[in-house]
């Protein structure tokens, strides 16, 4: 089971430690450290009330997904491609399409950059795959950068607006995913996430599109243990083979380097229980769909004084007891 320690973790220092530390430091007023603690109890409370109003309209978002109003069927006939963009929809003309007989050396010289950062930033493995009409990427000498220098991630599971609330919530779900066949009522745990591939692929579309890039190094599959809340393991387990296969074909088209998940309480939460996520049936479900070069590389989990879990508790699901970290 080593074979987890290849997985990246990445860990949200969040401003859970930030309001502890403010609580230790003396306050100008002469407050005491319980009167300190109580006033962020408070603030807690309200955010919770503010979460539970928000999952209320959550809920009858997905009554409307589930049983629509008459003239607005659930389900219709699938579009037959997904729109995801290529870097030639990158603003500012920051892009070089690839002609007959250029190679990744004549693009280089023409634009004064190295044939690494074109590499790196349009995610070439083999230049020998280089295609006439491809579209690469010139964003690091407009950004004084490398392309090492920074990295791009987005994630996809929760069903979000594009932008402002709409005025129906409901219609635009109905309208943007449901008809189009993108969403299927039938994905959709707590009214509110998905992880089918169509779905995580229709999300991916939509990043690059906002971000204005054509591809990504990270994508996340956000909080996926939501779905445990109401599908039995097993069939978790082949929702996430069959998200990971949809993501692993993104690799290859170009679109993201790796992937992973993002989460809340699945790597925090201990063995058995039931939201808990074990690293290594992810990696062995990354293996089933890709073998041993699989791209699920990344993980994402908070870590801070009142979320200790990723170090102080045996929570990865190997069979010793180790931490995530």
């Amino acid at each position: 089971m080593i074979r987890c320690c290849h997985v990246l973790a990445i860990v949200g220092f969040n401003a859970a430690l930030a309001a502890t530390a403010f609580a230790q430091e003396p306050s100008p007023t002469g407050n005491s450290e319980a009167t300190q603690l109580l006033n962020l109890s408070r603030k807690i409370d309200q955010q919770n009330v503010k979460i539970d109003l928000l999952s209320q309209q959550i809920l009858r978002l997905q009554q409307e997904i589930e049983h629509p109003t008459s003239g607005s069927p659930a389900t219709a006939p699938r579009a037959t491609e997904i729109s995801v963009p290529t870097a030639a929809a990158v603003p500012n003309g920051h892009t070089h399409v690839v002609a007959k007989g250029e190679t990744l050396t004549s693009i280089a010289k023409m634009h004064k950059v190295t044939i690494g950062e074109l590499q790196k930033l349009n995610h070439i493995e083999d230049d020998r795959k280089l295609q006439i009409g491809q579209t690469l990427l010139l964003l690091e000498r407009e950004l004084g950068l490398a392309r090492e220098r920074f990295v791009v991630c987005s994630k996809g599971g929760y069903i979000p607006f594009d932008g402002r609330v709409p005025p129906d919530p409901a219609q635009y779900v109905r309208e943007t995913y449901v008809r189009p066949g993108i969403l299927d009522p039938a994905d959709v745990v707590g009214g509110a996430h998905a992880m089918s591939p169509r779905w995580l692929e229709d999300q991916l579309g939509r990043s690059l599109r906002n971000l204005g890039v054509a591809s990504l190094d990270v994508y996340y599959v956000h909080n996926p243990e939501t779905q445990l809340a109401s599908v039995p393991r097993p069939e978790f387990r082949a929702r996430t083979r069959a998200a990971f296969e949809a993501l692993e074909r993104q690799v290859a088209a170009g679109r993201i380097a790796r992937y992973g998940v993002a989460t809340w309480n699945g790597f925090r939460a201990a063995p058995g229980t039931r939201d808990h996520l074990s690293l290594a049936e992810l990696v062995a479900d990354a293996e089933a769909v890709a073998g041993a070069g699989h791209h699920f590389k990344v993980i994402q989990l908070p870590y801070n004084l009142a979320m200790p879990e990723a170090y102080a508790a045996a929570t990865c699901g190997l069979s010793k007891a180790v931490s995530q970290l």
